[in-house]
């Protein structure tokens, strides 16, 4: 298995071997990281050390960087605009950004993180994403619009809503908890909000945990995760995954389900383990469709180190690993989508799924510093014998 691992990571070294045209390390004040933003060109690396950095209006960038966070590296916004936009990231590039806590301080109309329109890449990793909440209202939401590849990896959002739009996005290990509700005695206060809103495009779950915000005084709880019409959602994992629907206010009359779906796009493991209002199904709207969607979820570690995949299907399934570069899906009827570049696939491992469900590989890192920050992607096949063989959902790591 090492052997294979090894080999299969050599695709990386052509794509890695250039190194970034320059590393800015970052410390306070916060016109540091500002400057450094400004100041970078594509390719660079910002390293931002432990403090907390007020950003005021936010930070805007449409370039292709690398931002690694120390332990406690915060962007706060504190302006009437987002505290973070990545936008217009171009075809062929990628902004990576892993370690980081982005939060907002301040109500804005708009989204307290933005990601819009990037033809490009988007890859985040250990990040951290929270606002503050008055005794009013909370900021509302993460911005995920017109994105051609968006990856969120091991991070953790609080008390606000991502909400995907025309996007290609997918979320591996990640624990989502929309926005609590305000009621208040002299205004009309604030609802909750879902985890996760699919208006459009494509949208995957992995191992992932999502939670509803909880109801307040006349205002209910909401659904963990709410699909529209035009949006594709597949949810695959097992029963230790969790979708809860916010909790009602005192009191307010209605009760909610787990999921919410107006559309016809949801795919779910009956695995995962749905938490509604008492009385209420796990799934409200239309039915989810099968067969059930294979999940790939996976752990990454720094140069030199190894990284862990774990692939879980129905026992007894054969089951291909590969690995290589992400782009957008391309559909390979009947078996799904491929999110790997076929250029650049490289086959991991295989086996016969055992009763367990879940197969672990263990993927040696060479020990080259240029591979530091770079995403890489895994997908599995499985299915023949008790259901059809396809694609499982993708997972992204960037190397630490």
């Amino acid at each position: 298995m090492n052997r294979h691992a090894l080999v299969a990571l050599g695709f990386l070294l052509p794509a890695a071997g250039l190194p970034a045209q320059q590393t800015w390390v970052v410390s306070p004040p916060a016109s540091n990281l500002i400057s450094a933003f400004a100041n970078a060109k594509d390719g660079d690396t910002i390293v931002v050390n432990s403090a907390l950095y007020d950003v005021g209006n936010g930070i805007v960038t449409t370039k292709a960087l690398t931002v690694v966070g120390k332990p406690g590296a915060r962007i706060v916004g504190t302006g009437n605009s987002s505290a973070l936009a990545i936008t217009n990231i171009p075809t062929g590039r990628r902004f990576v950004m892993r370690g980081m806590w982005v939060s907002q301080d301040a109500y804005v109309f708009g989204p307290t993180v933005e990601f819009k329109n990037n033809a490009g890449s988007v890859f985040l990793s250990g990040c951290q994403f929270t606002s503050a909440c008055s005794a009013y209202s909370c900021p509302r939401y993460i911005s995920v619009e017109g994105c051609s590849l968006f990856a969120m990896t091991n991070c953790s959002v609080s008390n606000l809503t991502v909400e995907c739009q025309g996007s290609v996005a997918m979320f591996t290990g990640c624990a989502l908890a929309g926005r609590i509700a305000r009621d208040h005695a002299l205004s009309s206060g604030r609802a909750a909000t879902s985890a996760l809103w699919v208006y459009s495009g494509s949208v995957t779950l992995a191992k992932c945990t999502a939670s509803g915000g909880a109801g307040e005084g006349k205002y209910a709880g909401v659904p963990a995760v709410a699909l529209f019409q035009a949006g594709a959602l597949s949810i695959a994992g097992d029963a230790a995954d969790t979708y809860t629907a916010g909790a009602p206010g005192s009191t307010a009359t209605s009760r909610v389900s787990s999921i919410e779906a107006f559309g016809v796009g949801l795919r779910i493991d009956p695995k995962i383990t749905l938490v509604p209002n008492p009385g209420q199904p796990g799934i409200a709207g239309s039915a989810a469709t099968s067969p059930r969607p294979i999940s790939m979820a996976a752990t990454s570690a720094a140069p030199g180190g190894t990284l862990s995949t774990t692939v879980i299907a129905d026992a007894g399934e054969p089951v291909v690993l590969f690995g290589g570069l992400l782009r957008t899906p391309t559909a390979m009827p009947p078996f799904g989508d491929l999110f790997i570049n076929q250029s650049a696939l490289v086959l991991l491992a295989s086996t016969i799924v055992g009763a367990s469900e879940h197969w672990t590989v263990q993927v040696p890192i060479p020990n080259l510093a240029s591979l530091s920050g770079f995403p890489i992607g895994f997908q599995a096949i499985a299915g023949g014998q008790r259901s059809p063989t396809q694609f499982s959902v993708p997972a992204a790591v960037v190397i630490e």
